[in-house]
């Protein structure tokens, strides 16, 4: 019979119990059979026994299956030198310890983040987690042991791990039943993302805060440049949403301060907004916002001084529309020169060329220099409107010089086309 030692988890410790009764009777050939008596010794067991016929022998053994060739030798008590062998086989029983370990352990609360008090840096959250652990048998595998310092835990038991950082990525627990060191289980846990915003400082728009190209000329003088150098702010990071706590210098399109509801406005979604500021050398502004969902994820933005913006150079400058109109005169009469020349070239009988009903009249039609005085006229307004759009504005240079030489430009271009139909009709 086997014996689990009391451990019915622990199959190191069953016995069995061989019990050997041999027995025997002896014939000394005259028709005499009388019973054995006498003592015998067994051998190939664990111990070497020795027993008397008729007396059992028990003999403990482990209950592990093990084959036992045994050899049984007897003596006579009468005649010492009667001597028998018997050879037997005996094979001890298996072990009772029948218990089965069965480790399990699952997450019994889910990872939680923890921003180490800095909302702005998820470098340094951490995370922490339950686990429950449990086995199927607690009567025979009454405790457990972790591989994080938690030793004799109870089946059942609940056990809180971290904190862990969560840039370091998942935690495994391995866990081994204390009775039986074979039977393990283990348990990977993911972090759960951060739990800091993390909100990106916030940028200016434009590639020059200060921008003059973009400001606004409040004197309507573009010699002294723009007064005003546009700021286009924009917000990023966090939750995407902001809420504007204060804002100082920053002004609108008119000079006025800018209102703080209006800033709200134009960047809840994290804009870009333009605004303004003075650009004297002096002014400076700034801005404080915090994330919508999140009002410890606050930051804040300055920006200023500018450099006055310099004023706008009349390009092209009088003297120049003066240098276009000459040199549109002397186009004009180079143009008359030429064709007196070649008019007395054509004719040896006259040597004047009567262009209207008296000698050395200019050529002049009416109908046809309205004309080109209307594509003049054209001309210029699409120079003025590739003005506007180049530098933001139409220049009284301009509009004197263009005064003067479009009439010029239209009589040439008249005198061209007369002198071309007159080729013609000849």
């Amino acid at each position: 019979a086997c014996d689990d030692g009391g451990t019915a988890a622990d199959a190191a410790d069953d016995t069995a119990i061989i019990t050997i009764d041999p027995s025997g009777t002896f014939d000394d050939g005259n028709g005499n059979v009388t019973p054995l008596a006498g003592t015998y010794t067994i051998a190939g067991l664990p111990t070497t026994t020795m027993g008397t016929f008729g007396t059992p022998v028990m003999e403990t053994v482990p209950a592990d299956g093990t084959s036992y060739a045994v050899t049984i030798t007897y003596t006579d008590a009468n005649d010492p030198n009667v001597v028998c062998t018997m050879m037997a086989n005996i094979v001890a029983p298996g072990p009772c310890s029948n218990a089965v370990c069965s480790l399990s352990a699952v997450e019994a609360v889910a990872a939680a983040c923890d921003d180490a008090g800095t909302d702005m840096d998820p470098a340094d959250d951490t995370f922490t987690f339950s686990v429950t652990v449990t086995n199927t048998d607690p009567t025979n595998f009454p405790t457990f042991s972790d591989d994080q310092g938690n030793p004799a835990q109870a089946s059942g038991a609940t056990i809180m791990y971290g904190p862990f950082p969560i840039a370091g990525g998942a935690i495994t627990v391995n866990y081994t039943d204390d009775t039986d060191p074979t039977c393990t289980t283990s348990i990977t846990v993911q972090p759960p993302a951060t739990c800091s915003d993390a909100m990106n400082p916030p940028v200016i728009g434009a590639t020059d805060p200060c921008n003059c190209a973009l400001g606004i000329d409040l004197d309507a003088d573009p010699a002294n440049g723009n007064e005003l150098a546009a700021e286009t702010i924009t917000l990023t990071g966090g939750s995407g949403a902001f809420t504007v706590t204060a804002v100082s210098g920053l002004v609108d399109a008119t000079g006025a301060p800018v209102v703080l509801a209006d800033v709200q406005a134009a960047l809840a979604a994290g804009g870009p907004a333009t605004f303004y500021l003075p650009a004297d050398n002096a002014a400076t502004y700034t801005l404080d916002f915090e994330d919508a969902a999140d009002a410890a994820n606050a930051s804040s933005l300055a920006g200023g001084p500018c450099a006055p913006c310099s004023g706008t150079t009349d390009i092209p400058t009088l003297s120049e529309w003066g240098l276009i109109t000459l040199a549109l005169l002397l186009m004009s009469y180079g143009s008359l020169a030429l064709v007196g020349t070649a008019g007395l070239a054509g004719s040896t009988s006259q040597r004047n060329i009567n262009f209207g009903s008296r000698m050395f009249s200019l050529p002049f039609d009416n109908r046809v220099y309205r004309k080109a005085l209307m594509l003049t006229g054209i001309l210029a307004a699409a120079g003025f409107a590739t003005c506007f759009g180049i530098y933001g504005a139409i220049f009284m240079s301009d509009i004197i010089g263009t005064a003067i030489a479009g009439p010029v430009f239209a009589y040439l271009a008249h005198l061209l086309y007369l002198l071309e139909t007159r080729r013609e009709k000849k």
